[in-house]
């Protein structure tokens, strides 16, 4: 979903995978006047996610990222 030319897109994901992200969520949310609430929950299974999730003003409370057991864990608290 990045709107760089290919081979640019390429090396950002390989290089740093959520700035793009982060980026990508920014200006989705530049989309809504309304800057609260407009995320209920973001997913991942990754590291980088969690960062770009962040960067972008996503409270720790509304992210939750999959282990390799396959278990969806809040990374505020850690809960299942």
């Amino acid at each position: 979903m990045n709107p760089e030319p290919l081979p640019v897109a390429i090396v950002e994901a390989l290089r740093h995978p959520n700035v793009a992200k982060t980026k990508f969520i920014k200006e989705m949310f530049d989309l809504f006047q309304i800057r609260e609430n407009v995320v209920v929950g973001a997913y991942g299974n990754k590291d980088t996610d969690t960062v770009a999730y962040t960067d972008a003003g996503i409270s720790s409370e509304k992210i939750y990222i999959t282990n390799e057991e396959g278990e969806l864990r809040n990374v505020h608290d850690g809960t299942v």
